[in-house]
């Protein structure tokens, strides 16, 4: 063997080529066997499938990557110089055996790829778009052998076999040796650590789910560290703590924030620098002490003078704080999404130093990364964050030079367990969104009461958007969850290791915050939110005018119509359709956002109008507002984001998904001069992230916090969408004309039109106009059955049955139409039909919550108690707060004789319930606002003035 070995590397070779033959020989033996040692690990051998990752993070294995990163440059080094001295010399030979040259040639060729591929995952991931180079590589690996030994056997074929099977058994046997040692030395196998559990509720006649323990030690937010630790090191939640720490300390003196370090993100710009720039620009990444308007709110909360409450009391004595920590520990509610580096690191109880690291974080990477566990859907930043999270990559703690380097070239050969890590499946629904994008105040916070929040959540899961929701006005044609609209595929021009087809998911979270980048001159960030403004996600169109017997005159068809003026003046009626918003809009919280309806006119001299700002930037009296009005228990108006002020809505002007919103303005002719010549009157649906009257209480409240501005700030005002019309007289008549939005019929309008009128309770005219679209198309089947719920909503039960009975000849069996024979079958008694309707409707939309309330009701006129506690029980699976829910159970426990079990629902009942009496306190307000008081009407009429 051993002269076969030697005859086999030194024929036709002279001195030169078989010291460099050799050094090939032996370093290609050596990377055979560490390649089958690495497949041997990576598929499993010597390792359960539940100690993958330990198998391929042990440091050996690590190392063993590396070494074969650093073998395959020496074996192409030495193959170079081997190649160089080969070719010249041993030509001629070649030529006499005509295959010689081909399998040379070959096992270049192959050498080639196995280069090139190699130092490409030398520089990026092995990602997804990749597997076909990884396999590609391991197949040159493979062939380059079989070519080489088939090379050398034309020239020593009677030692070709011999040599080519005590090869691969030495190489088999020195991958044995190795898996041998990394069996040794690896960890053993661990079962996960255990997961805390979430916080007991603090009990008190119901325990909420959204309630949590005064035992908890971030009580009142349920956030939960994996380990059951009272609080987390900050070096630990950073993961590479920041080297510029004075750095952000002069930025937040000199600007009131800190903006130019990517605090939490040092190490992973490395890797994904255009994920790291996004989110560098997001309201996410400045949602802590580096936001001076939610300081300005927090330190409200934190600052307000306030006796402890029994649950607020027993925290205090469990944790040996002083009184004068009452409200400190009540900004902890909001710290769990918007301070989780001050939240978990326990500063939150304490002053909190602004110019720190921790304070100017904001939601850092790992915030949101290493979050394990949901317990439930309740929000208010109910998660798990896991703190037994290590960097199992090699030199982890290395943030630069060779070590970050050979840590970073390792996780890109192996990103399979970073990935596991990194990005859980619960990261991609809609459910880990409503974690903070879903909220409602407790007593231990409020000393009052359980009342809802902001809930983007359930308006999106109980809408058309998520498919769950029969009695939608418009059926998307697919689901669509929170990250398709907020993280949607954007080009990665920065060579982002995780992108794919070269796009990554957005991390800008553009939405509709155009404050927080305008404040930091984002001119970039400003431009993508208002794009996100504009992108097809709402419509604005003038639908028409009242003439004065109270007739609809449409203008959906953008020509030209004669009206007759009541008094000298027209009723217009302009409509907002939410088109692509996936909640409501605005959504948020929509005490302090702002969006309205400008409508203008110029006559002689003047400018009428409803919607523009006054001189000191305030929408003047007389606007359709969307937003929300809030009073405490005084009367007064919440205008400091103060929500634990709260008691009650004056009321909420919002527009769910796939709805219209009506709004109806009273023109003065005369005070449009002549009209022979004609005017142009125009509309425009604007939108500014703060109200004035917030951002000047932030401003005043934070003056540090806007060092960089001498005055108040000039909030942009975004244009989301203009419409006009023209007017003219000609003689007795009026002639106007409006200016429809482009590529949509006047059919669509229409309806749009009428849900407006349904929507706001004005049955007759919203009979008309869907007569009118059933003319132009009398097989439009969402406009029947919008004829059918006016009939429903009139009692008109036998003209409804009528109107279904067209929509199904244009739709047979669809469950939108179920839903409504529904209604109309439960009224007449047939209860039956009816919950085969409703059957229908949960076979197409099983999460719909009204259907199964609905089903509940059915069963329980039915006598059948237990179906409809079945069908509850899923109800409240969705929605554990549903007050309705609870009430029918109540019913239904009470009717089988089951006191105890209806106590239990009584008091969910009775906790969710609004406060009938709160309605009381916007009576002050109602008194003193009058613009106010006119947006709190069901229909109301704006005058131009």
């Amino acid at each position: 063997m051993k002269r076969n070995l030697i005859s086999f590397f030194a024929s036709s070779l002279n001195g030169g080529q078989r010291r460099w033959h050799w050094v090939v020989g032996i370093l290609l033996g050596l990377l055979f066997a560490n390649t089958l040692f690495l497949l041997a690990r990576r598929y499993g051998f010597g390792c359960s499938l539940n100690a993958y990752d330990l198998c391929t993070q042990s440091v050996f294995y690590q190392a063993s990557v590396l070494l074969h990163s650093l073998l395959g440059i020496l074996l192409v080094l030495a193959a170079i110089g081997f190649v160089v001295l080969h070719i010249p010399q041993n030509l001629d030979a070649a030529r006499a055996r005509r295959r010689m040259p081909i399998t040379g040639l070959s096992v270049v060729i192959t050498l080639a790829v196995l280069l090139g591929s190699g130092i490409y995952f030398l520089f990026n991931a092995k990602t997804g778009d990749l597997h076909w180079l990884y396999n590609a590589h391991l197949a040159a690996a493979a062939v380059i052998v079989l070519l080489y030994f088939g090379h050398r056997a034309l020239a020593r074929p009677a030692q070709a076999g011999a040599v080519l099977g005590g090869g691969v058994l030495a190489a088999v046997t020195v991958a044995a040796v190795l898996i041998g040692i990394e069996i040794a030395v690896a960890p053993a196998a661990q079962a996960p650590g255990p997961t805390a559990a979430a916080p007991t509720p603090a009990g008190g006649g119901y325990d909420s789910p959204t309630a949590v323990s005064p035992e908890h030690p971030f009580f009142p937010s349920p956030v939960t560290l994996a380990s059951g630790a009272a609080t987390i090191p900050s070096a630990q939640l950073l993961a590479v703590p920041p080297t510029a720490v004075e750095q952000i300390r002069q930025e937040v003196k000199d600007k009131g924030f800190a903006s130019s370090v990517v605090i939490g993100a040092e190490q992973c710009d490395r890797c994904h620098p255009d994920t790291v720039a996004q989110w560098a620009s997001s309201a996410h990444r400045f949602s802590s002490f580096n936001n001076p308007f939610y300081i300005a709110t927090l330190e409200y909360l934190r600052n307000s003078p306030g006796e402890p409450n029994a649950f607020v009391e027993r925290h205090l004595t469990k944790f040996g704080l002083p009184k004068e920590a009452t409200n400190r520990v009540k900004s902890r509610f909001c710290a769990g999404c918007h301070d989780p580096l001050l939240q978990l690191s326990g500063r939150m109880v304490n002053e909190v130093d602004k110019g720190s690291v921790e304070a100017q974080g904001g939601l850092i990477c790992l915030s949101c990364h290493a979050i394990a566990e949901i317990p439930n859907h309740t929000g208010n930043g109910n998660y798990v964050w896991n703190d037994q999270f290590k960097d199992s990559y090699i030199f982890a703690d290395a943030g630069g030079g060779l070590g970050a380097w050979l840590h970073d070239t390792y996780l890109k050969a192996n990103p399979e367990r970073h990935k596991a890590d990194m990005l859980k499946p619960f990261y991609r629904k809609s459910e880990y969104c409503a974690t903070c994008h879903k909220v409602a105040l407790e007593p231990e916070v409020n000393d009052y009461r359980w009342l809802r929040g902001q809930n983007e959540y359930d308006n999106w899961h109980s809408s058309g958007v998520a498919h769950n929701a029969a009695r939608t006005f418009y059926l998307p044609p697919k689901v669509r969850q929170c990250q398709d609209c907020h993280m949607p595929l954007v080009a990665a021009p920065l060579g982002d290791l995780a992108a794919k087809g070269g796009k990554v998911r957005s991390h800008r979270f553009a939405a509709a915050n155009t404050a927080l980048p305008w404040l930091r001159g984002d001119t970039q960030m400003v431009e993508e939110t208002e794009r996100a403004l504009r992108n097809n996600a709402l419509r604005l169109f003038i639908a028409g005018v009242s003439g004065p017997d109270g007739t609809i005159v449409s203008l959906a068809d953008g020509a030209p119509h004669e009206i007759t003026p009541a008094n000298d003046r027209i009723e217009l009626h302009t409509v907002v359709r939410n088109l692509g918003v996936g909640h409501t809009f605005p959504g948020g919280t929509n005490d302090s956002n702002e969006s309205w309806i400008e409508v203008t006119a110029v006559g002689p001299g003047a400018t009428y109008s409803a919607g523009a700002l006054d001189g000191s930037g305030h929408v003047i009296e007389n606007t359709r507002i969307y937003n929300v009005v809030l009073v405490d228990q005084k009367g007064r108006r919440i205008d400091k984001r103060n929500a634990h002020e709260m008691v009650a809505p004056m009321y909420v002007a919002v527009i769910p998904p796939s709805a219209s919103d009506l709004s109806r303005y009273s023109i003065p002719l005369s005070a449009l001069g002549d009209l022979s010549v004609g005017t142009t009157l125009k509309v425009r649906l604007l939108w500014r992230k703060f109200n004035r009257t917030y951002s000047d209480f932030a401003y005043a409240a934070n003056r540090p916090g806007f060092a960089g501005l001498a005055a108040p700030p000039e909030l942009p005002i975004t244009e989301i969408a203009a419409v006009t019309l023209s007017i003219k007289r000609d003689g007795d008549r009026v002639v106007v004309q409006a200016q429809g939005p482009a590529g949509v019929t006047a059919a669509d309008l229409l309806q749009d039109y009428a849900i407006g009128f349904l929507r706001q309770g004005d049955l007759k005219l919203a009979k008309q106009v869907v007569d009118e679209v059933l003319g132009l198309e009398p097989a439009c089947v969402n406009c029947l059955r919008t004829r059918a719920r006016i009939e429903v909503e009139e009692g008109q039960f036998k003209a409804a049955r009528a109107t279904l009975t067209q929509a199904e000849q244009s739709a047979p069996g669809d469950p939108q139409n179920a839903w409504l024979w529904a209604q109309v079958l439960v009224e007449e008694g047939d209860l039956g039909a009816a919950e085969g309707a409703v059957d229908a409707v949960l076979a197409a939309f099983p999460q719909d919550r009204m259907a199964l309330k609905l089903k509940a009701r059915i069963a329980f006129l039915d006598g059948r108690f237990q179906d409809s506690l079945a069908a509850l029980d899923e109800a409240l699976v969705i929605d554990a707060e549903d007050t309705t829910a609870h009430y029918y159970a109540m019913l239904a426990y009470r009717a089988l004789g089951n006191t105890g079990q209806e106590q239990k629902a009584e008091a969910a009942y009775r906790y969710y319930k609004a406060d009938e009496s709160a309605q009381q306190a916007t009576l002050a307000l109602r008194q003193t606002d009058g613009d106010a008081n006119l947006a709190a009407q069901k229909i109301k009429v704006f005058t131009l003035k």
